[in-house]
């Protein structure tokens, strides 16, 4: 019960910390004049990668949301990297190159996102580059605000933009539309604390000169990273003290997993990688040079982590030793249905139900304020699965991703994401 109540306070503070620290940089800011906007002759060339393996259903659909972008068509380069895929991908890519003077398609063998991303690299030039995922679709004015970003701050080095959850359709991708929410806030908290560690592959933008300086060698920017290169840019950025920003107004809309099994296929994957990521860049855990990456978000991140395993390992412990005892009972006095009795004038005082009720509190304000930064709305029906099913079901691929590191099981590239 120790343990319990360390991780619940742990988990408090952290989330306290971050709505703090979101209310007062909103405070600092409150009487800055708006950013003038930018002539388009000063914007950026900015050439988008799209990374594909299989994915003739949605690749039109995200080409087609990159070629509606407020952006000025010279100034904006579209390639379409085809790493292997043995369905209609290479054919679609083609034939909307052969349509769009923007997009150029280019077929490699398959060798991963990383390879991919390197491969789009060499054979561009323009001062931003970014990646857009081929399940993703982008708004209007996304590249915009997210070049404004770089403009207006030199010491930017990245841009993640806000990630959405695209047209759920049953209860598990509305749970994860408002998981997705309450990410767009810590992922603007943790801009405003130079603390972002992962430049997600929907709609992250990078400084091209900042990526090749931090990479030890120009045609091999990013690496296979245990099939997360998106962790491991962002720790790689962030170790040489490179700034990684935020632009919560510039939305990408995902498609998201709608079984358990392909959820949990990503979620294990993304957890692994993150583990595995941080090993590779455990000198940064604890070290005060890395301000609050060091001393905070990845420690915490790391301690919630175990702490799912701890929680849904007592749980099993739990149901096991429920069943020992019915079975018991039911072998010393026979079967007997016992109707549970609910006293109105008892009330649980545990501060263990009092700490997650605080819990509960302080994750609707921060996907109010998730909801006021992005300009959108926050549905009561994915909150309400949100609550009722992401503690139930996340220690299940958290455990699964420890188990996985401890044993040293190599993720593929390419998995449901």
């Amino acid at each position: 019960m120790t343990i319990m109540y360390a991780l619940l306070y742990i988990s408090l503070y952290f989330e306290v910390f971050l709505l703090i620290s979101f209310i007062s940089h909103n405070k600092n800011k409150s009487n800055q004049e708006p950013q003038a906007s930018v002539h388009k002759d000063c914007l950026p060339e900015v050439t988008i990668a799209v990374p594909c393996y299989n994915e003739e259903k949605s690749l039109a659909a995200t080409l087609t949301s990159l070629l509606a972008l407020d952006y000025p068509e010279n100034k904006l380069h579209i390639l379409v990297v085809n790493d292997g895929s043995i369905d209609e991908t290479s054919n679609i890519a083609h034939k909307f190159a052969s349509e769009y003077k923007q997009i150029t398609a280019l077929d490699k063998e398959n060798g991963g996102k990383a390879s991919a991303m390197n491969m789009a690299l060499s054979n561009s030039n323009s001062e931003l580059i970014g990646c857009l995922d081929a399940d993703s679709f982008v708004d209007p004015s996304a590249l915009m605000l997210i070049a404004h970003q770089f403009i207006n701050d030199s010491e930017v080095s990245a841009v993640t933009p806000a990630i959405m959850i695209d047209n759920p359709k049953n209860i598990l991708q509305m749970m994860q539309r408002a998981e997705y929410m309450a990410g767009i806030f810590m992922r603007r908290v943790f801009s405003m604390i130079d603390s972002i560690i992962v430049t997600p592959g929907p709609f992250s933008i990078f400084r091209r000169a900042d990526i090749i300086e931090v990479s030890e060698c120009a045609d091999n920017v990013w690496l296979h990273a245990h099939g997360t290169e998106d962790f491991e840019m962002g720790l790689r950025l962030q170790s040489n003290y490179k700034r990684i920003a935020n632009e919560p107004l510039a939305k990408v809309m995902t498609i998201s997993p709608d079984t358990l099994y392909s959820l949990y296929r990503q979620r294990i994957r993304w957890m692994y990688g993150f583990l595995m990521n941080t090993w590779d860049y455990k000198h940064m855990v604890g070290n005060i040079k890395y301000g609050n990456i060091g001393i905070l978000v990845l420690p915490t991140t790391l301690v919630s982590i175990f702490g799912g395993v701890y929680v849904f390992g007592l749980l099993l412990t739990n149901i096991v030793s429920y069943l020992l005892d019915a079975l018991v009972h039911v072998y010393t006095a026979g079967f007997t249905l016992s109707v549970p009795r609910f006293d109105w004038f008892y009330i649980n005082t545990s501060a263990l139900i009092f700490m997650v009720l605080i819990l509960i509190l302080v994750l609707l304000i921060i996907l109010h304020y998730a909801a006021q930064i992005s300009h959108t709305r926050v549905r009561k029906r994915d909150t309400a699965l949100y609550l009722l099913l992401y503690g139930l079901i996340a220690p299940v691929w958290l455990t699964g991703a420890v188990v996985r590191a401890t044993v040293g099981a190599e993720s593929k590239w390419k998995v449901i994401r």
